[in-house]
């Protein structure tokens, strides 16, 4: 109820200032000892978004991403109440989306962070998307949106006799299908990935996408506590996800 409260002063400006320190502290407790829900977890993403900016929006979201791929099936909302699931991680959607659209360009020094903030919500939009009652159009959305504030820090593309040169590679477009027919395995799907990466190296070397891809390639043969300890280096900062989570971390007692 009182997490409830805080938030309620979104909609409520008469209600005072969101105590965002409080719902983060609130948001932790829940998440680590009485229920995986996952509002609360767009709630505590949001609230660390809200105090340290792109770095607690990928806290945030490493946090969600780690409880959705950890405890899907016990999560609150309830399996059978797939829609709520949805409009629990909409909500977090919907609102950092409107303040990506009236923030200014990032500095350089934050590019690195929006990055991993892709790659980590592309993985749980991977992992989300297939087990809804439809695909969300938002969750990759989301993504693009994210990914464009990068592309907007990111140095000019080559105009004249360069671009032009490049120009012929859209031609290679359909050579990234490469074996026809679905994917059937999960060695399948990630030898397309390692096609979609070089192709976007060559095509597009300015882009971060393609190393994007790479690393997420990379992160699929390693287990949920290795990708976080590579992600986030601050050991107070990992401890406070596992916390969240409530996962032990490895060589803990």
């Amino acid at each position: 109820e009182e997490l409830e409260n805080e938030i309620s002063k979104l909609n409520n400006p008469a209600g005072g200032e969101i105590k965002w320190s409080s719902v983060i502290s609130l948001a932790q407790t829940i998440l680590s000892e009485k229920s995986k829900d996952l509002l609360v977890a767009s709630y505590y993403a949001y609230a660390q978004q809200q105090q340290q900016g792109f770095q607690g929006l990928l806290d945030g979201i490493q946090t969600m991403n780690g409880m959705c791929q950890t405890f899907w099936e016990d999560l609150f909302p309830e399996a059978r109440r797939m829609r709520a699931r949805e409009s629990a991680i909409d909500w977090l959607i919907d609102r950092v989306t409107t303040q990506l659209e009236n923030a200014p360009p990032p500095g350089a020094e934050e590019i690195p962070v929006l990055q991993q903030c892709v790659a980590v919500w592309d993985n749980l939009a991977e992992f989300v998307n297939p087990k809804l009652e439809a695909p969300n159009p938002k969750l990759p959305a989301f993504s693009r949106a994210l990914a464009a504030k990068t592309a907007g820090a990111q140095p000019p593309a080559e105009s004249g006799g360069e671009a032009q040169a490049q120009a012929p590679a859209a031609g290679n477009t359909v050579a990234i299908a490469g074996p026809s027919g679905p994917i059937t395995n999960r060695k399948v799907a990630f030898e397309r990935l390692r096609e979609v990466a070089e192709f976007l190296k060559r095509t597009e070397p300015h882009s971060p996408v393609a190393y994007l891809v790479q690393r997420a390639i990379k992160w699929g043969d390693m287990s949920l506590e290795s990708v976080i300890a590579e992600l986030v280096k601050n050991n107070d900062v990992r401890r406070q996800i596992y916390e969240t989570l409530g996962v032990k971390q490895e060589g803990s007692d």
